[in-house]
């Protein structure tokens, strides 16, 4: 008889022991964490685009139901991905992820740093002329211009009387004269403004006209005109003419450039036969058929 109670025993330690071991096992297997037989019991699991949390506390049964009650909380929390700062305004992210350090002004989430805006290109300049504008041209510059084709006429031609005046004139008028200046196609103008006259007999005269004939002033001959001359005595005399021309010039057909100042030029001399006249009673007018002699 105490050999069956001590087996008895021996069987209700072990069932003891074995059931809330088995008990354990059978929670466990849905439970991350557990504390002991009863109690509270988590797990967890990480899914796509979220963490799946949940809890169960176990306690024992009320009287009258063998069964375990559990008090189960699920909560499932999505991973929340962080939201960048919004782009500062006038800013452009890099093209490339470049680490920086946030808080910075070029650099809020850590990642990606912000360049300042492109700024509009510059307006080139104008381009440069196709040629430099020209330095200030000389006379020197357009000497070589001048025109030297002037020529000296007189009335009588060739010849004067002592006492009566003898009209001098030239045929010198404005000239365009074309070449190369300081390298570059050019056209010189001469604009005649002055003429002087050297008579020979040691006066001279400054006019500023070319001088006309008697036909073309519409007077007779051997009378004054603004050109004309008086010799006083006979003899030949070399005449000569400067004449003092104003030069301009312009390139490519563009507007007239004054130069400063003139150029004198010098032509002739001629030679002038300077007579005694007299005056003679004759027949008939001189020059026509009726000519008498003496004529």
């Amino acid at each position: 008889m105490r050999v069956g109670i001590t087996a008895l025993a021996t069987v209700l330690v072990i069932g003891l022991f074995v059931g809330p071991v088995a008990a354990a096992h059978a929670s466990e297997q849905d439970c991350s964490v557990k504390h002991g037989v009863f109690g509270p019991c988590t797990s967890g699991a990480i899914g796509d685009g979220g963490v799946t949390l949940s809890g169960q506390d176990q306690r024992p049964a009320s009287s009258g139901d063998s069964r375990s009650v559990s008090d189960t909380q699920v909560r499932n929390t999505s991973a929340q991905r962080p939201v960048p700062p919004p782009m500062p305004r006038g800013r452009l992210a890099a093209d490339v992820d470049t680490p920086c350090q946030p808080g910075t002004v070029a650099c809020l989430d850590g990642q990606h740093a912000f360049l300042p805006p492109a700024k509009a290109p510059a307006k080139p300049a104008d381009p440069a002329p196709a040629a430099p504008a020209a330095p200030g041209v000389t006379l020197d510059d357009v000497a070589g211009f001048v025109p030297r084709d002037a020529t000296i006429r007189s009335q009588p031609n060739g010849w004067a009387l002592v006492g009566a005046p003898v009209n001098l004139l030239t045929d010198a008028s404005a000239q365009v004269v074309g070449g190369t200046l300081l390298g570059r196609p050019a056209q010189v103008r001469f604009v005649p403004v002055s003429f002087t006259w050297d008579h020979g007999d040691g006066t001279s005269t400054t006019v500023e006209d070319a001088g006309s004939t008697w036909g073309d002033l519409r007077q007779q001959d051997f009378t004054a005109t603004p050109t004309s001359h008086v010799y006083r005595q006979m003899g030949d005399r070399r005449v000569a003419l400067t004449i003092a021309y104003s030069p301009s010039y312009r390139f490519d057909g563009g507007a007239w450039q004054a130069i400063a100042g003139t150029l004198p030029v010098t032509i002739g001399p001629v030679t002038i036969h300077v007579l005694q006249g007299s005056t003679v009673l004759v027949g008939g007018v001189c020059g026509s058929r009726t000519a008498g002699p003496g004529c």
